[in-house]
């Protein structure tokens, strides 16, 4: 991850006469030279960047206590989980995931299907409610993280909300978090 990075996802103003929001202004030679050129920085002076705001977690041995087991290396790492573009725009998971692939960092485990109750009457359900998210947490998990990078164990908790986001009547996201330690 680098600053430099984040450049890529600015954008010019769409109402710009001179390169209709795209950056690059019509140089007047043929589309075949300027498709097989090499790119050329931003041109026109309406690119300016968005306010950007990445959301995440850091996770590994000097954040918290048993965090050495997420990584066996012993680093520190960091997983983005949300995006707001612009001071207002939150994006959905699959931009989310976009974004983190562009400035070279991984998301948090998104957990598309969960299992919650006891063994003989287990349920797997894509659409789950509070109180199933609140089940499956209760009863713990494995850490998909640890799994990935560290020692396997059982994960803190969930992170909870809807895709596409859902806002209450004062435009806060619906977002709850559910941690293992609180049962």
């Amino acid at each position: 991850f680098t600053p430099d990075k984040l450049k890529q996802l600015w954008r010019g103003q769409r109402q710009c006469t001179r390169c209709d929001g795209t950056g690059r202004e019509d140089s007047g030679q043929p589309k075949w030279l300027s498709q097989t050129a090499e790119p050329f920085p931003y041109a026109c002076d309406c690119v300016e960047p968005y306010p950007i705001t990445l959301y995440g977690e850091a996770y590994g041995a000097r954040i918290q206590r048993g965090g050495g087991d997420y990584r066996r290396d012993g680093d520190v790492s960091f997983r983005l989980f949300d995006v707001l573009v612009a001071e207002k725009h939150w994006l959905n998971w699959e931009n989310i995931v976009g974004v983190a692939k562009r400035v070279g960092v991984k998301t948090v485990p998104a957990v598309d299907v969960i299992e919650y109750g006891s063994p003989g009457m287990a349920v797997r359900s894509c659409m789950a409610v509070q109180a199933d998210i609140v089940d499956f947490v209760r009863d713990g998990f494995k850490s998909i993280v640890a799994n990935e990078e560290g020692i396997p164990r059982l994960a803190e908790g969930i992170v909870a909300r809807t895709d596409p986001y859902l806002f209450d009547n004062n435009g806060r996201r619906v977002v709850f978090k559910t941690k293992t330690k609180d049962f």
